[in-house]
């Protein structure tokens, strides 16, 4: 899994993909912290630069046939090992206070969407991470119950801008647009309102 997990991300970076919460950034982000959690449990510390090392090896074997990622290699790096400092500072509190509600649970079903929901939004611990480890752990998780606080939070923020839409100093009224990038990529939407070169969509995949 680490070996699949590097290549994938040495490529994306090296092609312009880079860490973030949204679309292919977010993806990328998502291969990175499981290949980082993966190396945890293996015992890798956190004090080796395991991503930037295994990165290098993507590229001496595979430079020859693919130049980009050596022509990307600084890039690659930084990018990498940026994530990694990051993801690891996330990953040691939030496996800490996981490790505490685990315990805690002990002689009950398992753990609560609220607690889920509140390392994921509070401490920006993974959810998909979460999940694994309750289940190595012998627990079930109300995954059910995390995604309707996750839809609950995502209808409070488009509440927040239910009449008006700022785009540019142009305000165009009318309902707010509704974010379906958690579900999809693509979406089909129909205009709902244009004033000068500002369009207004009923749904999009972006903010």
């Amino acid at each position: 899994m680490l070996a699949d997990h590097t290549r994938a991300m040495t490529f994306l970076v090296a092609d312009g993909v880079v860490p973030s919460n949204e679309d292919r950034g977010y993806v990328l982000r998502r291969i990175m912290r499981r290949a980082i959690f993966r190396g945890r449990q293996l015992g890798i510390e956190p004090g080796e630069p395991m991503l930037p090392r295994y990165a290098d090896v993507v590229t001496e074997l595979m430079g020859g046939s693919y130049p980009s990622i050596v022509r990307e290699r600084e890039l690659v790096q930084k990018w990498l090992r940026g994530e990694e400092e990051s993801f690891n500072r996330t990953l040691e509190q939030g496996t800490k206070l996981l490790n505490d509600l685990i315990e805690r649970s002990r002689g009950e079903e398992g753990i609560g969407a609220q607690d889920a929901f509140l390392l994921h939004d509070t401490y920006g611990f993974p959810f998909d991470l979460t999940r694994e480890m309750v289940t190595e752990a012998g627990f079930g998780i109300d995954e059910a119950g995390f995604y309707e606080l996750m839809e609950r939070q995502r209808a409070q923020s488009r509440a927040a801008s239910v009449d008006r839409t700022v785009k540019g100093g142009i305000d165009i009224e009318g309902p707010p647009t509704e974010f379906t990038g958690y579900q999809s990529l693509e979406e089909v939407a129909t205009v709902t309102a244009l004033r000068d070169n500002v369009l207004k969509l009923d749904r999009s995949p972006f903010y």
